[in-house]
């Protein structure tokens, strides 16, 4: 509890090549690296990891006074548009790591502050985040999951339930949102708030989303196929699957496959899709 370790990483820094040069880019890892050695005491260090990623040693164990430091230094490195026409603020996330037990391996000590800075507290709010213990926990739960996906998805663990949509005035069901649930046969009910943002996370949810999809067209050929009268299902589309230009073209021929009819399915987007992820245009 005598040093904090802290990975500090310029967001976005890729596009700051894109748009000034990669002689420009170094220019700036130069600048922040006289920044850091600035704002270092006698006994601390301070050193580029790699690409946009520098690391701190610290001779400080108070939250408050860590971050305020923090506060200073990326306010140093910020201060060159004080004379710019034109401001470009440079945006920096924090993890940071506070030594318990000296005897770790240095590796699994920066891998803490690597953890604790890339948790979406930091990278939403600018503010230095602390590992704790239960980061490794979520970690690993988070690899389990990972590890249950295949499996899950060949048995049929992910089931679809639909909530109706029901008419007001009337009463009657016009039509129905596709819900996903994971069932697992040891594991019991996984909730999705533990495995929607991880999926997301990771890209699995396409292929989470292109399963919820048939099975819905498989439902509603069903119901067609006994001359029941279909209503209109809705499925959600993650943000994810638009990375790629053709995203809907595996939907479509889903659709196509299982012979649905128009307006019987319809795919469902949140208004987060335009506005919280910037690297999706």
């Amino acid at each position: 509890n005598t040093y904090t370790v802290v990975l500090l990483n310029l967001k976005n820094f890729k596009l700051i090549n894109e748009e000034f040069g990669t002689s420009q880019g170094d220019d700036i890892l130069r600048h922040i690296m006289r920044v850091l050695t600035r704002h270092i005491a006698d006994g601390e260090l301070a050193t580029r990891a790699h690409a946009d990623s520098f690391f701190l040693c610290l001779k400080e164990k108070d939250a408050a006074v860590i971050q305020q430091r923090l506060h200073e230094i990326i306010l140093d490195i910020n201060a060159f548009n004080q004379n710019r026409q034109e401001p470009y603020y440079l945006t920096v996330q924090q993890g940071a790591y506070t030594v318990d037990d000296p005897k770790l391996e240095v590796t699994i000590i920066q891998d803490r502050a690597t953890t604790a800075c890339r948790t979406r507290s930091a990278v939403e709010d600018g503010v230095c985040i602390f590992y704790d213990a239960a980061f490794t926990k979520r970690l690993q739960k988070e690899q389990e999951l990972n590890d249950l996906f295949e499996k899950s998805l060949q048995n049929g663990d992910f089931q679809v339930f639909l909530q109706p949509k029901v008419w007001a005035d009337s009463g009657r069901t016009g039509g129905a949102e596709a819900l996903v649930r994971w069932i697992h046969p040891q594991r019991g009910m996984i909730y999705p708030s533990d495995f929607v943002p991880l999926f997301e996370k990771n890209g699995k949810i396409c292929r989470l989303d292109l399963y919820i999809f048939e099975e819905v067209c498989r439902t509603l050929r069903r119901w067609l196929d006994t001359g029941a009268e279909p209503f209109s299902i809705s499925v959600n589309l993650s943000r994810q699957h638009f990375r790629s230009a053709d995203c809907l073209i595996p939907f479509y021929k889903i659709a196509q496959k299982y012979r649905i009819p128009p307006k019987t399915i319809e795919l469902e987007l949140t208004e987060s899709i335009f506005f919280d992820d910037s690297s999706i245009q």
